[in-house]
């Protein structure tokens, strides 16, 4: 079982050694079948590399072990195939991997993989986004208390905070359909990246190796310039980073003192080993702890930018694990989330009576808004702060306070009036609005 704040167990599965290999089974085959479309393979020699391909389970501890001293896995895997070939048809053997270099095949079965682990992550975020439409909907009118640096402030919903969440994810989504189109390519240059091996039919074999593994055919090979990877990257970390501030967000509504939201309950959840009274956040927490591992392996894809002139030493090799831990990072922070919100639980009457916490000095500024008119802004300022500490001390509701000082210094202001200074509908029919025109705006 994966670490939960690591990966799942789907993302292991596509990434473990067994699909690598069968993602670089694909390409072979996909080559062997295109150089035959093009004339350049013999079409029995490339039927027998598919079947081979698609029938043979390759040795996965044995090409581990050669790639000690091969360098990469592509070299070991290519030796075990053109074996395994030459059991079936020596001659079909001297057709394997033709014109391709070991970078095509690593580079282009991770670009397979990122495929379907993209496949599968858009597959989640597309349910979180419709549980968090549905929820902010629900939602859209329940007070409770916006807080700026840990502080209360002004009166929000909570359909609001949950809009503010799903805003950051529409757009990450988004930003998903840009990547399959222009990130997800094949790598296919041959020694440095010319095609020089196929004459000037190397762009006619690309095209139809591309066409037959369903990926985009670029202009030129990508050896050394990385951006499409580091962009998967960049992304991953994004995502994650959105979910570890949703799940952040959820975990500090969870404490005792405020007791707004919670996770789902169920047996055995969220218990102590010590403290049988407490309900610890867990899947939250797991998601944070993915989005606090994430930024340094993004980070080393941008280190590994920087790669010399048509093949790198080391800064190719330094990305073969960061794709995968950053997918299974974004999927554990993905289903973590997911199973939160899915059973969110919500105390509104906790949110009621946190707005009551300061006794109405979350309504300091509207105060001061009404004072401006009848003093100028900087006395209005200066009186309201002075009354927001008398409330404090006294301990006393802030309406209180000014009512006492209103004969004083706002005759203008009536009583009734002062008395809509301290009523959040305002407030809350702002926060309202702003819920209804994003999910307008989605549909």
């Amino acid at each position: 079982m994966p670490d939960p704040s690591a990966s799942t167990e789907e993302m292991d599965r596509l990434f473990q050694p067994r699909s690598r290999l069968l993602a670089m089974a694909a390409f072979e085959a996909a080559l062997a079948a295109a150089s035959a479309d093009a004339g350049l393979v013999p079409k029995a020699a490339a039927a027998v590399i598919a079947e081979v391909c698609a029938s043979e389970s390759f040795d996965a501890d044995e090409i581990a072990d050669a790639q000690r001293l091969a360098g990469n896995p592509a070299i070991p895997f290519v030796r075990q195939l053109t074996e395994r070939v030459a059991r079936r048809d020596a001659d079909a053997a001297g057709w394997v991997h033709v014109g391709a270099t070991s970078q095509d095949v690593i580079d282009t079965a991770t670009m397979l993989l990122a495929r379907d682990a993209l496949a599968i992550l858009g597959r989640d975020l597309q349910r979180l986004r419709d549980s968090l439409a549905l929820l902010a909907a629900r939602e859209a009118e329940t007070p409770m208390i916006g807080r700026t640096l840990l502080q209360q402030a002004i009166p929000i919903t909570l359909g609001f905070k949950l809009a503010g969440w799903l805003a950051g994810l529409d757009r990450t989504a988004a930003g998903l359909a840009a990547l399959t189109s222009t990130a997800l390519a094949l790598q296919f240059g041959g020694p440095v990246g010319t095609l020089a091996a196929f004459g000037e039919d190397g762009p006619v074999v690309a095209e139809k190796l591309a066409a037959h593994l369903g990926l985009p055919c670029p202009p030129l090979s990508w050896h050394t310039e990385r951006s499409r990877i580091v962009e998967i990257g960049a992304w991953l970390g994004m995502l994650t980073g959105l979910l570890g501030k949703i799940a952040g967000d959820i975990i500090l509504a969870m404490q005792t003192e405020v007791a707004e939201l919670g996770e789902p309950a169920a047996a055995g959840r969220g218990g102590s080993s010590a403290m049988p009274h407490k309900r610890n956040p867990v899947m939250t927490t797991f998601a944070v702890a993915a989005a606090t591992r994430t930024p340094h392996l993004v980070g080393a894809l941008f280190a590994c930018l920087a790669q010399q002139q048509e093949r790198a030493a080391g800064a190719w090799h330094a990305e073969w694990p960061l794709l995968p831990q950053l997918f299974g990072h974004a999927h554990a922070a993905t289903v973590a989330v997911l199973d939160t919100i899915e059973g969110l639980s919500i105390d509104a009457g906790a949110m009621a009576r946190n707005l009551e916490a300061t006794r109405g000095l979350i309504y300091a500024e509207r105060l001061t808004a009404a004072m401006i008119p009848h003093l100028g802004r900087s006395e209005a300022h200066r009186l309201v702060e002075a009354w927001c500490r008398e409330a404090v001390a006294r301990g006393q509701p802030l309406a209180d306070i000014a009512e006492s000082h209103r004969p004083r210094h706002l005759p203008a202001l009536t009583a009734e009036a002062l008395r809509e200074v301290f009523d959040p509908a305002e407030q809350i029919a702002a926060a309202t609005r702003a819920v209804e025109a994003l999910l307008r705006q989605r549909t």
